[in-house]
């Protein structure tokens, strides 16, 4: 509020120049305001990254020794099994009724550790899996910066990347009646060297494959076959970022709809999605998480509508193996 006294002092002249002069200092104030309110954001921002790197990232360093532990006790286990089997082997000549007991006890324990062991491993790799999205996530140099900030390592992306990601995904591919054709070894892991932030490009690849499980659809195939299908590969392009300076392609193709020309520009822009998403449930972030990842790491994106479906693809730097550098 602006109180002017007395009133009848002011003219007409001075009664529009105070209502601007209140205007403005109204809406000065205002900013003052949404920056002390920013201000106050930010520091929230930095005190929760904090909690999150004690309260979350710290702890989960925890399940790793609880996995040694198992791991131990799991091989103890084996061994104790083993010493079982050796005093059955001592007792077959000797009392039968015995043996078969102990024998039938060494099968249901040899059962009871496989499966041990299985749910082991599976634990282990959700709990690497896990780790990796959480610490590249919630990495404190991103809310620093502003940005995704790279810690860039040398990657073996079908061991370290897809693999594991598959493992979990091929699961849920099935019970979707999807298949995977697999044709990313036809370029040998030994001609390429990548550095990339694993575990950015990781969810890049696990945004990609949710996409593909939401969004693949059944086509008819010119030879009147139904199918449904996930297919990924990589090419080496040449001086695709200028003269001397290659890059890897990854393909991912899905069958389904074909977008439009128009729609498959704008899917890797924040909040948009297609026509042929339907009632199927997503923000529009996933690819364009995608597109941001790969361009930091100085890549490209693009989207290709093909005859039986859509082609998405990414494309990154090759090392250039003479200068060392990206």
């Amino acid at each position: 509020m602006f109180e002017i006294y007395p009133k009848d002092k002011v003219d007409e002249k001075g009664h529009f120049f105070l209502e601007k002069l209140t205007n403005r200092i109204g809406y000065n104030l205002h900013q003052k305001l949404l920056i002390q309110q920013n201000i106050n954001h930010i520091k929230f921002i930095n005190q929760l990254v904090s909690d999150i790197e004690h309260n979350v990232i710290s702890p989960n360093i925890y399940y790793k020794l609880f996995l040694l532990r198992l791991n131990k006790l799991i091989t103890e286990f084996d061994r104790i099994k083993d010493r079982i089997r050796e005093f059955i082997l001592f007792l077959q000549n000797g009392n039968k009724a015995l043996s078969k007991e102990l024998c039938e006890a060494y099968h249901a324990l040899s059962q009871n550790g496989e499966r041990l062991g299985e749910e082991a491993r599976a634990f282990s790799k959700h709990y690497e899996h896990t780790s990796l999205f959480l610490e590249t996530l919630l990495r404190r140099d991103h809310f620093l910066k502003g940005t995704y900030v790279l810690r860039k390592q040398s990657c073996n992306f079908r061991t370290e990347i897809i693999e594991p990601l598959l493992e979990r995904y091929l699961p849920l591919f099935k019970k979707k009646d999807i298949v995977v054709d697999n044709s990313l070894d036809e370029v040998p892991d030994e001609q390429i060297t990548l550095y990339v932030d694993k575990g950015l490009i990781s969810q890049v690849f696990d945004n990609l494959f949710a996409n593909a499980l939401k969004y693949a659809q059944e086509v008819e195939d010119q030879l009147g076959n139904k199918i449904k299908l996930l297919s990924y590969n990589r090419q080496i392009l040449k001086d695709v970022f200028g003269p001397d300076i290659g890059g890897v392609k990854f393909n991912l193709f899905t069958t389904g709809k074909p977008l439009a020309e128009s729609e498959a520009r704008r899917v890797f822009e924040e909040g948009y999605r297609a026509s042929a998403s339907g009632a199927e449930h997503g923000s529009g972030h996933g690819l364009n998480f995608v597109r941001n990842v790969v361009e930091i790491h100085g890549g490209q994106v693009g989207c290709e509508p093909q005859r039986y479906g859509n082609l998405f693809y990414f494309v990154l730097p090759l090392k250039n193996e003479q200068t060392g550098t990206v």
